[in-house]
């Protein structure tokens, strides 16, 4: 009897132990649904997981990210480079420059359309502030690059020119107008702003090279439109000949189509 009574309380410890476990596996998990810890709640610019993993810039703002940037394009690190000047434009959205860093990194790695919304937001925060501040020289020439990066050629030589009326460029930037001046086939525009670029870096060899190629392109389209003057005097001469002629054989004709005056009554 002993024994059937123990074994009675034995079964009884077992079911109350499996209930316990049961109630234990169906809890909510507090975890899962309770708040995120201040480790996912990080102030980082961005959480993405497809972002490109950097070193840590020397600050943790735009013009942190955009010296890390500029230092990993002069090391040829694109894809990094790129996620760094992307990361300073999501902390600071109207960081002109950055944009316009984030479309070359872009074109290196030849993401193309990325680098033509990046010249496109460019455009847009220089635009705002030339509109702000027009005699902001530096903005009117930055102006004219993202143009010029755009492929806006007029509008890049229109910006240019209004920044070089409020400051002298540098050599740098005459080349950047030279370039622009080429892309419009005005070759003899560039050629001056080659020679600028020179006077004021003569070891600058691209500019150069540039000034050669430009001399070159602007001696062979001032012979073609020579050419042209000369094909257009000879047509209106041909065609003005013709009519002469024309005129004189149809008044010859007409001569000759008179009948003579009958003089008998």
């Amino acid at each position: 009897m002993r024994n059937l009574t123990n074994i009675a309380l034995l079964f009884l410890l077992a079911a109350l132990q499996f209930g316990c476990s049961k109630r234990n596996n169906h809890a909510p998990d507090v975890t899962a649904t309770g708040s995120p810890t201040p480790a996912a709640t990080a102030a980082t610019p961005d959480a993405s997981p497809a972002a490109v993993a950097i070193p840590q810039p020397p600050t943790q703002d735009a013009p942190g990210y955009y010296a890390l940037g500029l230092e990993l394009y002069k090391q040829n690190r694109d894809e990094q480079a790129a996620e760094a000047f992307r990361q300073a434009t999501v902390l600071d959205p109207e960081f002109a420059a950055g944009y316009m860093k984030l479309g070359l990194a872009y074109k290196a790695l030849g993401r193309k359309e990325d680098a033509q919304k990046a010249y496109e937001e460019a455009v847009k925060v220089y635009d705002k502030l030339v509109d702000k501040e027009p005699k902001n020289a530096e903005a009117q020439l930055n102006l004219g690059e993202a143009y010029s990066r755009l492929g806006d050629y007029q509008k890049s030589i229109e910006a240019y020119r209004r920044g070089i009326k409020l400051k002298e460029p540098d050599s740098a930037t005459y080349y950047d107008i030279g370039l622009t001046y080429n892309k419009l086939a005005r070759y003899s525009d560039a050629v001056g702003a080659f020679k600028k670029s020179i006077e004021l870096d003569p070891d600058d060899y691209r500019a150069q090279e540039a000034l050669e190629r430009a001399q070159s392109d602007a001696s062979r389209q001032k012979a073609r439109i020579e050419e042209e003057k000369k094909k257009l005097e000879r047509t209106v001469k041909t065609s003005t000949n013709g009519n002469s002629n024309s005129n004189s054989n149809g008044n010859s004709n007409g001569n000759k189509n008179q009948s003579p005056k009958n003089t008998k009554q």
